[in-house]
């Protein structure tokens, strides 16, 4: 029992040598950078597949509809579902891009990028009205926005 550390609710701990105490540190920062690694690994796949979902646009619209469904988490919501109203706006479906536009702004009032998006569909369906409030809103939340316009 010479070996043995100091007993702690009656139970012999150990002592640790110089180079078990020096070694401790790094090993525990490592172990740290590790489980914020692992808890990254889905974020990063998501956007990896929101990349993929947004080259996709470009060529194949109704593709990067399905495509940005894998792509949905709490990191990359608000990008995944400006892309959704971009995609149904090239697949000539304005009406169904202004209402989940419009959905997408009930759940978040403050989300810049839906807001344009929705600005710009209101546009093309000539909806002067509803792009003037949209706009007002848009100035209200973001001024460098001011124009409304952009991608």
């Amino acid at each position: 029992m010479a070996d043995d550390g100091p007993v702690v609710y009656g139970v012999a701990m150990p002592t640790w040598s110089p180079r078990t105490r020096e070694l401790a540190a790094p090993a525990g920062v490592v172990l740290v950078l590790l489980l914020v690694a692992a808890a990254l690994v889905p974020s990063l796949r998501d956007e990896r597949r929101l990349d993929h979902a947004q080259d996709l646009l470009r060529t194949a619209p109704g593709r990067a509809l399905v495509a940005s469904e894998d792509a949905e988490s709490g990191t990359t919501r608000s990008r995944v579902e400006a892309l959704r109203v971009t995609a149904l706006v090239r697949l000539g479906d304005l009406r169904g891009a202004e209402r989940l536009a419009r959905a997408v702004l009930r759940r978040d009032p403050s989300d810049v990028l839906t807001l344009r998006r929705l600005y710009q569909v209101q546009l093309l369906r000539k909806r002067t009205g509803a792009a003037a409030r949209t706009k007002r809103e848009l100035r209200r939340l973001d001024p460098k926005y001011a124009d409304g316009t952009g991608v």
